[in-house]
């Protein structure tokens, strides 16, 4: 589940609590929140400090955190940092987190777009529009995050944009075999259908993909039986049995 820092640094704030508040990232980053008193004197991520860091992690809603209190920490206080600006700013964007979670149960999950509602869509924006770049049904969210330039709130809020909207809809990712493999297999089993049938096995094996719905260079595994009881379903019934046999070595 997601959550904001808000639930978790407004209590400080207004107790006038003094410490440091420690949030781990689950992309790889931590950060530091120096308290004194219920004010934000500091902030600390790996790679940078004071504002900056502050309006960074602000942005995780993937975290974990922990509040040493009254452990003061070697700091130099920076008077740019404003903490009920800051505050204001969780306050406004945590409406977004039920949202987030009701449509992103978690990070593991792809989404895919439909290009041509994505083109008549009249709701999204430029920035939207660079999000729905990323989702190819392949890319877990997860990944998308790490890779995107903008913060992880900003990316879940505008994918969930595009859910809602319909643009998007989130699939299932599927285990795609390594591609020598893959090729290995597409190689063997265009011979075979070739030495059974002539030049059309190619077409049948095209066929046959488009009946389970999957693709060559998205065939997983598991697909391999359907693939093969596909093309069968053309041939005679000698011929089907005998290229199903052939085909449980690889499935």
């Amino acid at each position: 589940m997601y959550q904001s820092l808000l639930p978790i640094l407004k209590p400080l704030i207004f107790e006038g609590k003094g410490g440091i508040l420690e949030v781990t990232h689950k992309y790889n980053d931590t950060a530091r929140i120096y308290l004194k008193e219920g004010i934000i004197e500091q902030v600390e991520t790996k790679n940078m400090h004071g504002r900056k860091a502050a309006l960074t992690c602000i942005q995780w809603i993937s975290i974990t955190t922990s509040f040493k209190e009254n452990e003061q920490g070697n700091y130099l206080a920076d008077p740019e940092i404003d903490t009920m600006s800051i505050l204001s700013f969780l306050e406004k964007t945590f409406k977004n987190i039920p949202i987030i979670n009701d449509n992103i149960p978690n990070d593991t999950i792809a989404c895919q777009v439909d290009s041509h509602k994505l083109q008549k869509s009249d709701k999204l924006n430029a920035n939207d529009l660079k999000i729905a770049l990323l989702l190819d049904g392949q890319t877990s969210i997860g990944s998308i995050v790490s890779i995107a330039s903008h913060p992880e709130l900003t990316v879940l809020t505008r994918i969930c944009r595009l859910l809602l909207d319909g643009v998007a809809e989130k699939v299932i990712i599927k285990d795609v075999m390594p591609s020598r493999e893959r090729e290995d297999f597409l190689d063997a089993l265009e011979e075979k259908i070739t030495d059974m049938v002539g030049p059309a096995g190619g077409f049948l094996i095209d066929n046959g993909f488009g009946e389970i719905g999957s693709s060559r260079d998205k065939l997983t595994r598991e697909e391999i039986g359907q693939l093969v009881s596909s093309i069968g379903e053309s041939l005679e019934d000698n011929e089907k049995a005998e290229l199903e046999e052939w085909g449980t070595k690889y499935s």
